[in-house]
């Protein structure tokens, strides 16, 4: 499954591919997206750095124990049998989320092939980037309920991503706030969110020396990435919490 504005680079379905059928237990595999428009605006950019640096390097973390929660949607492989078995689609409003949560509790796995590369398109204004970070937050509380309605195991399994994604949203680990919080008082939230960047930078750091991606990322693209991730991520605090607040009152999906 490709998006229509997402231009695939060479060998990239090769690579797809061969991961996909590395594992007959694997239900979908996705690839290394990056905003092919990212110089456009500053918000792209910020885009940019968080898909060059975190999502890959937490993707090939999760990798690692064969569940991946989020997949790229713009570049997915799916096992064909495999949707089949499940019942295909439902009526998701983010359905590369829910899909992997339905697979994942069903048994099967998920993966990341950091070489099947491609660029797509992001927003570069800040209503786009709103419209989009709110649907896909929503994404996640249906992901937690289709976990929930294939087994209360399976919820229960899934709740400790969920609840540490809540939290994440809950306290964003901005610059910004922490400094305001430390002028307020507010501990425990800084504590959460300097811990934040810290992982950041551990990870990113793992994810270029086991995939030998220091061609693609230079050192100081490398500091650089928390920072930008963690100014992204306040930018993104509010339509993140009324994504999980339309899910949970029920509002109607509109795309």
């Amino acid at each position: 499954m490709v998006d229509s504005d997402t231009y695939i680079e060479p060998n990239g379905i090769y690579e797809l591919v061969t991961k996909l059928w590395s594992d007959k237990k694997y239900a979908a595999v996705c690839g290394y997206i990056t905003p092919e428009n990212h110089k456009d605006s500053f918000i792209g950019k910020l885009q940019h750095y968080e898909h060059i640096s975190f999502y890959g390097a937490i993707r090939a973390a999760q990798d690692k124990l064969g569940c991946v929660p989020v997949l790229a949607g713009a570049f997915v492989a799916h096992r064909a049998s495999a949707v089949k078995k499940l019942g295909g689609w439902s009526e998701w409003l983010v359905e590369d989320i829910a899909w992997c949560w339905k697979a994942i509790s069903n048994g099967y796995r998920t993966g990341y092939a950091p070489k099947a590369k491609a660029t797509t398109q992001c927003p570069t204004d800040a209503k786009g980037l709103f419209n989009q970070r709110r649907r896909w937050a929503r994404g996640r509380v249906e992901a937690y309920t289709e976990a929930w309605k294939t087994h209360w195991v399976a919820g229960l399994c899934a709740s400790p991503w969920f609840l540490l994604t809540a939290a994440q949203y809950i306290f964003p680990s901005s610059i910004i706030l922490l400094g305001f919080m430390v002028v307020m008082g507010i501990w425990i939230p800084i504590l959460i969110g300097g811990a934040n960047i810290i992982i950041y930078f551990l990870l990113v750091k793992s994810y270029i020396r086991d995939f030998d991606l220091s061609n693609d990322l230079s050192n100081n693209q490398v500091f650089k990435a928390p920072i930008y991730s963690a100014l992204l991520e306040s930018i993104t605090w509010l339509p993140n919490l009324l994504g999980y607040s339309d899910e949970l009152l029920g509002k109607k999906k509109d795309g």
